[in-house]
């Protein structure tokens, strides 16, 4: 039976083409793909590889360290027994005897006189010194101690040093020396101790180490040489005597390979992989070798077989498309001879197609339509009458709709113009929240430049100096996200948190904690957030803490031109997440030094060509101009901003702040003084029964030392004898928070508490 394309549907045909072709695109991913993985399939056979190397390098280190410690043990008999050569012999005698690795233990004193005098097996006393081996060796009249090569570098230093592996003459084994500067308490060279260890069980222990059957594991020391080789000691890699000689692929790594922990990668060339780590302390390495077909063999054969299912897909693609279009052109060409019949006025003729497809059901739709265009003739003068009729009444029906229109656009403009009339009352008091420079605090030893500019009426970014007295101040700048009326809003209740919670004592990282919690409780189910950084500067010392919450760090402008980046390791935006995180940091200013604190509006001002203002720009911009006043300063680079993006439309607020230390106060400043001519005048009036009076001078001292729980407490008083218990208990409480082991503070709030209950 013949096999009927034309009885599916085209939807069908069609979905059948696509997959296909979906077929193709995945094979072609899958390589694509696959070819990465091989490449993370290698690396990660290296990592582990490179891990076991890693963890090889550090048991020989531990090794190392065994030997290094029951050396250091017998430092301590040496320095017991030093007036003993006998009883220390004895105690060395021991330690070899205790381990097989390590056939010699000796000791040179740091004295060496002439003519050798055996006192016993193994102690040899050459004038006021003497040499102890633990092993009963007698060295001959001419050995000086004092010329070997364990004795002079250990004296050089406090640590144990380890020598080169040499073979030992008397055993034929490779070892190394272990040799051990002994001090008294007051520093004092009493002499070297040194032991020779044999590598013999190190040697089997790094030929053990295989990672495939080809594969081979060396120890070599810092020249490249080869302590270890193996069960085939001719068959070196890449045939040479050492690893790093001339010609040898690791030479360029050798550089590399010494100064990182671990190393590995491909020597393509030569066809192998190669994986290392340091032994600590020794400078020696420890390598592997193996052939690249055993880390990417499997993976070549995967490639291969992938290449051959994809080249069958593709194939079979192209042949479906070919014959699915073949199908398809048959009916759209008699399609379209019959719409040309039919332009041209033959409404007799019909197209004749056996499909039960679409194309099928679309030529009887078309054959309806030319046996309907008859009846369509005779309905055109009906319609045109119809229209005629109409067109009589179109003008009334325009003018009904105009006037429609027009009422509707009347509501629009007076909703528009009540929505404007709200934006401009939210900039006024947005302009009353953001100080301008004449609204800053005045202090004889700073002076300040501030600009804001709104990218719209009103906007989110904020900056604000408070006085904290005790000559310390605040200085704060943030960014909430979005802008507009919204923005504006949260930036207002930011302010309002950051002066509530801005207390003397407060270290600047637990105020941005505090405003968290706070912002979180009411933009917490929001979209909203808020970046902000917070500097507080004590001016006798002139000592600045810091801490950022997600804000672009503060530049610190010397009065050498140099730009300091204010920055610290950790710091999350606030009103996300109730846990908050936050460290603080510190800088010591000098007069002339100026902090810049600036909202992103600035560094991310584009150009015409889509270049960003950046931060090297502003850098670049403090270095060179930095040393004018404050106030010129802000002006100018604000005007540098608004040339950079001339003729592009402002995307973000703008705002700075700048501080300058201008000088130092004198150690006995007139404005540190402790204002006790207020107190004794508010005490005056209040024993002259002038209550309101003594409150209005102790509440003008406030103001000048708000940190002052003295004045506080005091000024609680007289609040709870005018009648004021809340302003009482609002007082008392805050001096409570800034001395809580005041028990006065406590006992007076306690009787607030108790007038107001009553």
């Amino acid at each position: 039976m013949k096999f009927a394309l034309g009885r599916f549907s085209v939807t069908r045909r069609i979905f059948l083409s696509l997959m296909a072709l979906f077929a193709l695109v995945v094979a072609s991913i899958g390589i694509t793909i696959y070819f990465t993985l091989a490449r993370s399939i290698e690396t990660a056979v290296l990592g582990n590889i490179t891990r076991d190397m890693a963890i090889a390098g550090r048991d020989f280190g531990n090794w190392l360290a065994v030997k290094t410690g029951r050396l250091e043990v017998l430092r301590s008999a040496v320095l017991r027994f030093r007036d003993d050569p006998s009883t220390l012999q004895t105690i060395l005698n021991d330690a070899v005897r205790g381990d097989a690795e390590t056939p010699f233990v000796y000791f040179g004193s740091v004295a060496r006189g002439k003519g050798a005098v055996v006192e016993a097996p193994g102690v040899t006393r050459m004038g006021q010194g003497y040499f102890v081996d633990g092993s009963g060796w007698l060295p001959e009249a001419d050995f000086n101690w004092l010329e070997r090569p364990w004795f002079t570098p250990a004296t050089l230093t406090d640590q144990a040093v380890v020598s080169s592996p040499y073979i030992d003459q008397g055993t034929g084994e490779t070892v190394i020396t272990l040799s051990l500067a002994c001090r008294t308490a007051a520093g004092e060279l009493v002499g070297v101790l040194a032991a020779d260890i044999f590598l013999s069980s190190l040697h089997q222990a790094v030929a053990d180490r295989r990672f495939s059957a080809a594969s081979s594991t060396w120890l070599v020391d810092q020249y490249g040489r080869f302590i270890t080789l193996g069960d085939q000691p001719a068959n070196t890699p890449f045939g040479r005597p050492t690893l790093f000689e001339p010609g040898s692929p690791l030479t360029a790594l050798r550089p590399a390979m010494q100064a990182k922990e671990t190393t590995s990668g491909l020597l393509r060339q030569s066809g192998q992989y190669f994986a290392s780590a340091q032994v600590p302390r020794t400078g020696w390495l420890i390598v592997t070798f193996g052939p690249i077909q055993d880390v990417a063999g499997l993976v070549i054969q995967f490639y291969r077989a992938l290449l051959i299912i994809s080249a069958a897909a593709m194939l079979l693609a192209i042949a479906l498309a070919i014959i699915e279009s073949r199908h398809i052109a048959k009916p759209v060409k008699a399609l379209a001879k019959g719409a040309l019949a039919l332009a041209e006025g033959d409404l007799s003729y019909r197209i004749r197609l056996d499909n039960l497809d679409e194309f099928g059901q679309l030529a009887d739709f078309f054959n309806q339509v030319a046996d309907s265009l008859y009846q369509d003739h005779e309905c055109l003068e009906a319609q045109r009458a119809e229209i005629v009729r109409y067109s009589e009444t179109l003008e009334i029906k325009v003018a009904e709709r105009t006037l429609e229109l027009n009422e509707a656009n009347t509501m629009l403009r007076m909703r528009n113009d009540q929505m404007e009339e709200e934006v401009q009352m939210a900039a006024a008091v947005q302009r009353k929240i953001i100080p301008t420079e004449a609204e800053l605090p005045v202090c004889p030893w700073l002076s300040f430049g501030a600009r804001y500019q709104a990218m719209a009426n009103v906007g989110g970014d904020l900056y604000d100096v408070i006085d904290l007295g005790r000559q310390s101040y605040a200085f704060i700048i943030g960014d909430v996200s979005g802008h507009g009326v919204p923005a504006a809003l949260i930036a207002a209740m930011a302010k309002v948190s950051f002066r509530s919670h801005l207390l003397p004592g407060r270290a600047p990282n637990l105020v941005l904690s505090e405003v968290n919690s706070e912002m979180c409780q009411l933009i917490g189910d929001e979209t909203y957030f808020l970046s902000a950084f917070v500097a507080i500067l004590d001016i006798p010392t002139a000592r600045l803490t810091f801490a950022n919450a997600g804000h672009h760090p503060a530049l610190l402008r010397h009065v050498d031109g140099s730009v300091e980046e204010l920055d610290i390791a950790d710091g999350q935006l606030i009103g996300i997440a109730e846990r908050f995180v936050c460290s603080v940091g510190s800088v010591i200013m000098t007069p002339d030094d100026k902090l810049i604190l600036y909202t992103d509006g600035i560094i991310e001002a584009r150009s015409r060509s889509g270049e960003y203002f950046d931060l090297s720009r502003l850098r670049s911009l403090l270095a060179e101009h930095g040393a004018a006043r404050p106030s010129a300063l802000v002006s100018s680079i604000l005007e540098e901003v608004r040339m950079f993006a001339a003729g592009m439309q402002q995307s973000d607020d703008r705002a700075m702040l700048i501080v300058e230390l201008t000088s130092l106060p004198d150690v006995d400043c007139p404005v540190c003084d402790d204002n006790e001519g207020s107190i004794e005048e508010a005490s005056r009036l209040e024993a002259e029964g002038q209550l309101a009076s003594a409150a209005g001078v102790l509440e003008d001292l406030r103001r000048r030392r708000p940190e002052d729980t003295v004045v506080m407490n005091r000024l609680a008083g007289l609040r709870r004898r005018l009648g004021d218990l809340a302003g009482a208990e609002r007082l008392l409480r805050t001096a409570i928070c800034m001395m809580p082991e005041n028990a006065d503070y406590r006992e007076n709030l306690q009787t607030i508490l108790a007038a107001q209950r009553d």
